[in-house]
């Protein structure tokens, strides 16, 4: 997989499944480089939608969520 890629994939992924939807879930699954792309694309694209991040909790094997604020990830 060529990493450049991944943006352009995030966008299109956001471009055909967000309509209609609230709100999504994204579980995240510790492939940064996949998760940095698709909220690099999410700000840009700044969706109608609430983005919620699910984190795995390995010790009670539940997930447990965070909701995604554009505003306060400023590099």
């Amino acid at each position: 997989m060529i990493l450049g890629g991944l943006p352009a994939e995030a966008r299109y992924w956001i471009n055909r499944n967000l309509a209609g939807f609230d709100e999504l879930r994204l579980y995240v699954t510790g492939f940064t480089p996949a998760l940095t792309a698709f909220l690099i694309e999410w700000n840009k694209l700044e969706p109608e939608c609430e983005l919620i991040l699910m984190h795995h909790d390995n010790q009670t094997g539940d997930y447990i969520n965070q909701t995604y604020e554009a505003d306060s990830f400023h590099l």
